[in-house]
């Protein structure tokens, strides 16, 4: 059924309760109608292109930007510092060192931890204003929702409590899968980055040893990676409608004024900025363990590129099984995603108290994957991509406070451990204020606010038949 002069719109009750419900099965439900703005099932194909996007994407911040990258800068700093025990002898690893950060002198690990700060908030700006014009920095991460409630075994469940668990545990799935796509993308670039070759010395991938030169060229086929695999999505992946552009606007000032709209209203989606708020915490802390973990190897233990590199080739390894033991986890014993990244969030607290060892099963990829399945579950629909440019914009602030803390850290104590305290406090403050937000009154929120949209824009809400 089509308004007049408007886009094809469904409206079903159940679309309501998917939004509201969950595992609770004593919800109370309404006849309340919302708009679904682009109802076409998800296809198989848009399915598997999310998990290239994954397999493109997290592949290379698993291996380039975690572990290529630190080591890259930290050997720079090291080449172009002093030795302060024996100024005529470069500095090395036994000996004091310190380099030149503006008119500072730093430690080269402290140098690592402050160029990545800085390099991170110039990004998170980047994204603040590609993201305020385009509406798309949360690249293919705002699909995440919209696949989940147009598959097939979401839209065909009639019961509104079932529907509600299938949706919960789809939106899952996909984040989780998505990850395990990616740990295997990364495990396979690092592999191909670190291996030796026999052939010829003419080889591009030859021997990485400690060499920067390879340490470049390690860095450069994660970009390579990148930018190949990331066509594959964009062939896969069918543009998803949301809520049309006003009469009388354009797309580089209307962005804009509805991010004002929106921070003006933060109160009627208040658990939803809370979320933000707390992922800002507990993004920075995981960051910055992957930042932190590689340069306590180099400096604490004083292993070799090659060690450091081998042993995120073997975390990596790790990492995607482990996604998918706990993705079984969720669904043998029906646990709430907000749950499963709470338990996870507190086994990745073992790391920074083992000081970073992590005799643990590899927790990262289930939290991230978690962590972004459970918003999913509680952005209006039809402001997805605004919402999770939202949440990537915040992952990317938490991504320079914790490398700039640290790094001060470092520099005024010359003892990385200490870093492990600022990481724990982090995770654990995440945690806390994340236990007190109310996820079933945030999906209302959600509710009434993509209801407010719709009113706004004019559209007539029209009921579907099958859903009486």
């Amino acid at each position: 059924m089509a308004a007049p002069n408007t886009e094809i719109v469904v409206v079903m009750d159940k679309d309501v309760e998917q939004q509201r419900l969950s595992f609770d099965e004593g919800s109370n439900t309404d006849n309340d109608q919302l708009v679904e703005y682009d109802p076409q099932p998800a296809l198989q194909r848009e399915i598997w292109g999310w998990y290239a996007y994954s397999w493109a994407v997290d592949g290379w911040t698993a291996a380039s930007a975690s572990v290529f990258m630190p080591l890259i800068i930290s050997t720079m700093a090291y080449t172009g510092g002093r030795n302060v025990v024996d100024p005529a002898k470069p500095c090395n690893l036994a000996q004091p060192c310190m380099v030149k950060l503006g008119t500072s002198e730093v430690t080269p690990s402290s140098y690592t931890l402050y160029v990545t700060a800085i390099a991170i908030l110039i990004q998170a700006i980047i994204y603040i204003q590609l993201g305020a014009v385009a509406d798309h920095s949360g690249e293919f991460s705002y699909y995440l929702p919209k696949l989940a409630r147009n598959t097939p075994s979401v839209r065909d469940e009639k019961d509104p409590v079932e529907r509600a668990k299938k949706l919960t545990l789809q939106t899952s799935n996909i984040s989780l899968s998505g990850f395990t796509a990616g740990y295997v993308g990364g495990m396979i670039q690092m592999g191909l980055s670190i291996g030796e070759s026999q052939m010829s010395q003419s080889c591009v991938l030859y021997a990485m040893g400690s060499s920067f030169k390879g340490l470049i060229i390690g860095c450069a086929i994660g970009g390579i990676w990148w930018s190949l695999f990331t066509i594959i999505p964009h062939i896969f992946v069918t543009r998803r409608r949301g809520p049309l552009l006003p009469k009388g606007e354009n797309y580089f000032t209307y962005p804009w004024k509805r991010l004002g709209k929106t921070m003006r209203r933060i109160s009627h989606l208040s658990h939803l900025f809370q979320y933000l708020l707390m992922w800002l915490f507990l993004s920075d802390g995981l960051y910055t363990i992957l930042k932190v973990a590689v340069l306590f190897a180099q400096t604490v233990v004083r292993a070799s590129s090659l060690v450091i590199l081998t042993g995120s080739l073997l975390t990596m390894a790790v990492g995607g099984p482990s996604t998918v033991l706990w993705k079984w986890i969720e669904r043998r014993y029906s646990i709430r995603p907000k749950i499963m990244l709470i338990i996870l969030s507190l086994l990745i607290c073992f790391i920074p108290l083992y000081s970073l060892v992590g005799l643990s099963p590899n927790v990262a990829g289930g939290t991230l994957a978690y962590a972004r399945s459970t918003f999913a579950e509680i952005v209006p629909i039809g402001r997805e991509n605004e919402m999770y440019s939202m949440f990537l914009i915040t992952q990317g602030g938490g991504g320079w406070i914790g490398p700039l803390i640290t790094g001060v850290i470092t520099d005024k104590t010359g003892n990385m451990r200490y870093c492990d305290l600022v990481i724990l406090v982090f995770i654990l403050v995440a945690v806390i204020w994340l236990y007190f937000i109310n996820i079933e009154e945030a999906k209302k929120q959600a509710v009434a606010a993509a209801k407010f949209e719709a009113e706004e824009f004019g559209i007539k809400q029209i009921k579907d038949d099958q859903s009486s």
